[in-house]
């Protein structure tokens, strides 16, 4: 039976002690050449066997994210139908995020059609990339009407239906881009019938000069961004709320009961994170009875310094 032996032990069969052990050949007065010489193990006496060595771990290789080239494309979703509207995409040609811009999805918001159609114009991307529909429904923009039945809600319509109705065939394709284009923010502008700060009842009106968000990140981008917009406002009526924290204060009004837009077959898009991975949404409200002129400068404000958080900045064109 092998049996394994304690340091003493081994020391003692050895012929040597700790302390010649401990102070080398020249305390034990053995030459340097037998110092040097293995110590052999008497036969009945088991080696521990030392600790296999772990293979060195090589850190992955980081692929370099491909950056599209510089320059502007103008596509068409629905094209060929009366619902037909132009897409703008620009790219600057370098490294960076990609934002969305989402404009006339009601056509009785004017605010928000109109400051994307001057964003199309006038703003360009200094890295990653701009996407731009100024009139999502160009049909309710020309009735200046919120929406119809025949059309549906673009705005209760997400991820979109290839068999439904002519906006929920819009939002099928808007999501088709969003993940074409890997987007990361979704600026979606819209307008209210009242500000939020004069609310009285729960639902879609009374939300003018908030900012709900969507999809993680979106939450604090907006909480970033709100305090630096209020910092500049002109009249206390122009002050933006962080929608999603300011509704909890109003769980006991009433709930509204006209204005308010069928349901839909799918959700608003603030839920667009379910089917885009990586996704945040800023749905921005502007209140109505301020100018349209200053509501269009508020949408654009917003929306710079959304994009100068997310470091995609723009220049004025």
């Amino acid at each position: 039976m092998t049996s394994r032996l304690n340091r003493r032990q081994l020391l003692r069969l050895l012929g040597a002690t700790p302390f010649a052990i401990a102070c080398g050949a020249q305390a034990s007065g053995l030459p340097a050449d037998d110092a040097r010489a293995p110590v052999s193990l008497p036969e009945d006496v088991t080696p521990v066997p030392e600790a296999p060595q772990a293979a060195p771990v090589e850190a992955p290789v980081q692929e370099p994210v491909p950056v599209r080239a510089a320059g502007e494309e103008t596509r068409l979703l629905m094209a060929g139908t009366d619902y037909e509207t132009p897409l703008y995409i620009y790219t600057s040609g370098r490294q960076g995020k990609t934002a969305f811009i989402l404009g006339g999805v009601h056509g009785n918001e004017p605010g928000g059609w109109v400051a994307a159609d001057w964003v199309a114009a006038h703003r360009r991307p200094e890295n990653g990339v701009l996407i731009v529909i100024p009139r999502a429904n160009r049909v309710a923009v020309g009735l200046f009407e919120r929406t119809t039945d025949a059309l549906a809600d673009l705005n209760r319509s997400y991820p979109g239906f290839s068999d439904g109705r002519p906006m929920e065939r819009m939002a099928a394709e808007i999501v088709a881009v969003l993940g074409e284009f890997e987007v990361d923010l979704v600026h979606d502008m819209h307008e209210s019938w009242a500000f939020y700060k004069d609310r009285q009842t729960n639902g879609t009106a009374f939300i003018g000069q908030t900012v709900a968000t969507g999809g993680d990140g979106a939450a604090g981008l907006a909480a970033t961004i709100v305090p630096r917009v209020n910092a500049t406002i002109r009249a206390p009526h122009e002050e933006f709320f962080l929608r999603n924290l300011a509704m909890q204060q109003h769980q006991n009004l009433p709930r509204q009961t006209t204005n308010v837009p069928a349901p839909g077959r799918g959700t608003s898009s603030l839920g667009l994170n379910r089917f885009v991975p990586g996704v945040m949404t800023l749905l921005v409200e502007m209140g109505q009875q301020q100018s349209l002129d200053r509501r269009v400068a508020l949408h654009v404000q917003v929306l710079d310094e959304a994009l100068r958080e997310l470091g995609i900045g723009t220049a004025q064109v």
